[in-house]
């Protein structure tokens, strides 16, 4: 079992999870809770990172739940951009966000970019 903090995205029309990967790879079903205390059942998942730990997961919700998705945009981000992180560090500070600027962006042989 394991947490991680998930955002909607929308793709194409459809609202998709982003969430680690590496929380989702093994798990014999997923659900997602919302800070309400309402969960729901994920139907499978869309895409998946390994480099970037992503996945993306597909899951059907009621039309009165009312989502605001992200944007993705199309660059990687660089040194000196604006970034704002949201969490649920070790299931503690529900709905903690916090605000950076990038420090730097380094690659790894044989891994690839990392933040």
């Amino acid at each position: 079992m394991g947490r991680a903090t998930g955002l909607f995205i929308e793709k194409n029309g459809k609202n998709y999870i982003a969430t680690n990967r590496r929380v989702t790879e093994n798990a014999s079903s997923v659900k997602i809770k919302f800070n309400d205390e309402n969960t729901y059942d994920v139907n499978g998942y869309v895409a998946l990172n390994s480099e970037w730990d992503l996945t993306l997961l597909d899951v059907d919700l009621p039309s009165s739940r009312i989502l605001t998705p992200f944007k993705i945009i199309s660059h990687y981000p660089t040194e000196g951009d604006e970034i704002i992180t949201i969490g649920n560090p070790l299931g503690v500070l529900n709905q903690s966000v916090s605000t950076g600027i990038v420090a730097s962006v380094r690659s790894i042989p044989d891994y690839g970019n990392i933040i």
